[in-house]
């Protein structure tokens, strides 16, 4: 066929494949996942930045503080900063700016797996990825998981350019270095993404003398976002011991509880569908991979550097509360790499039923994806959720007007609110806390309406001598002033 015939091939299966990425990521898109604390904090850095053109959070309607205690990056958030600009500022238009991210992912992993793996193993792969439950989980959500694959991605499609150009091209090092940089400044997550790159190059074999000064002009081009990253998001409250502890160990887990997370979040890969469907993945590349080195295939410096950056990412991950989102990233890159050795290993063990044993696991691969779209996923369970709605439809119909508000460690609820006469307390994490003298204004009756999650109301219970509970929305409480 004709270069132009097979373009217009792509075009029709890219087509195909964004269509289906927004009809599943469109649906239901402010109930499932529902709003939470997180996407709360993002949304408010983000609009601050629309609003001021600062990376800030709104303590009191008077004072705003350093962002740099959440972690996510500007890379994230000044993008959809700029879209609040361009479209409103929104739940609706912040959940419509992450489809149209996954969407633009869709395109970069079809688009990369074109050149890694030719058309048709591009297809059956980017089709796992489009009915994979998590990537939409993970994805509604205003997060920087999503984002920051995006860069990763980008980043190893111009390594692997880079490497099939023998490292001659300038634009590759430069764009393949600066998107390295994005990665590793998106979130903590993906800051090992950066020694992983170091360890491929010394794997490969390419830091002698032919080599070294591009591969100093590759790091020098990444520390460029970098440096932008630390200069707009971090205040002049945020000092570098502080943003380093926060990141290593984010939720201050003792070293006793975190060996015994180690032990628990290993046997997760052994016992719950999420860990097991990814180790399952995972070893079906190390055989892959394995093969190759032993039929002396070469294996490209993006694959060694994407399969030590998984090394990385699940080391951190046990030590971690063992959320899955923790491994999410890894989980995307091994759905990357690893389906193109199914055929492989089956050719190797199972040479004379090859085809049926292949036909057989995508099939039964597919029809798991779409089961758990639509029924047996998290993600599902949450298509009748009804916190989005109840939070719209109160404060649509109860206006507070000028009158202030604490927000007592749910920063979610500023999406919600027509007012910008708001007080907060967060919690972040036990050394984090950010408004602890607003809790004072309670104290003393100054504040005219408190909004606290029902769980927290045994730590702190506005004082009956000012307050009375107003309303029950979802799982939260809303007192008013006497």
């Amino acid at each position: 066929m004709s270069n132009r015939i097979l373009k217009k091939i792509d075009i029709i299966i890219l087509a195909f494949l964004l269509a289906v990425t927004f009809l599943i990521g469109s649906y239901r898109l402010l109930q499932s996942p529902p709003v939470w604390y997180d996407e709360g904090l993002l949304m408010q850095v983000s609009e601050n930045i629309a609003k001021y053109g600062e990376a800030v959070i709104q303590q009191s309607p008077d004072i705003h503080v350093s962002a740099g205690f959440i972690s996510t990056g500007t890379p994230f958030l000044y993008p959809l900063a700029g879209a609040f600009k361009l479209f409103g500022i929104g739940l609706l238009e912040a959940r419509s700016f992450m489809v149209f991210v996954m969407m633009l992912f869709v395109s970069i992993f079809y688009l990369s797996a074109l050149k890694f793996f030719g058309r048709k193993q591009a297809v059956l792969t980017t089709l796992l990825l489009v009915f994979f439950s998590s990537f939409y989980g993970n994805g509604k959500n205003v997060l920087g998981e999503i984002p920051g694959l995006l860069f990763l991605f980008l980043s190893l499609f111009f390594l692997y350019k880079l490497e099939k150009n023998n490292f001659g091209e300038e634009k590759y090092l430069f764009l393949a270095g600066i998107f390295s940089g994005l990665t590793a400044s998106i979130k903590p997550i993906f800051l090992p993404f950066l020694p992983a790159i170091f360890l491929g190059f010394i794997i490969s074999k390419r830091l002698d003398k032919k080599y070294i000064f591009k591969i100093i002009r590759f790091f020098i081009y990444g520390m460029i976002p970098i440096l932008i990253w630390l200069k707009t998001q971090f205040g002049a409250e945020d000092t570098l011991p502080t943003i380093l502890k926060f990141y290593s160990n984010p939720y201050y887990i003792p070293f006793k509880e975190m060996m015994l997370n180690v032990f628990d979040n290993f046997l997760r890969f052994f016992k719950e569908f999420s860990p097991i469907y990814f180790m399952a993945f995972f070893i079906i590349w190390i055989v892959g991979g394995l093969l190759s080195i032993k039929k002396k295939i070469k294996i490209s410096i993006a694959e060694k550097i994407a399969f030590i950056f998984v090394l990385f990412i699940l080391v951190a991950y046990l030590r971690t509360l063992g959320w899955y989102r923790y491994f999410f990233p890894a989980h995307i890159v091994v759905l990357f790499f690893a389906p193109r050795y199914i055929k492989n290993i089956a050719d190797t063990f199972f040479r004379k039923y090859t085809y049926i044993i292949v036909a057989f696991i995508y099939v039964a691969l597919f029809s798991l994806g779409i089961y758990q779209i639509g029924w047996g996923s998290w993600l599902a369970k949450q298509y009748n959720n009804t916190k989005t709605d109840e939070f719209q439809n109160y404060f649509s119909n109860n206006d507070l007007g000028d009158k202030s508000i604490l927000l007592y460690n749910v920063p979610e609820a500023v999406v919600f609110l027509k007012t910008s006469n708001y007080y907060q307390y967060m919690l972040v994490q036990p050394e984090i806390t950010r408004g602890a003298s607003n809790l004072r204004l309670v104290e003393n009756g100054l504040i005219d309406y408190i909004l606290i999650s029902n769980s927290d109301l045994s730590i702190f219970s506005p004082d009956t001598k000012y307050y009375k509970k107003k309303a029950d929305i979802q799982r939260y409480s809303l007192f008013e002033h006497l």
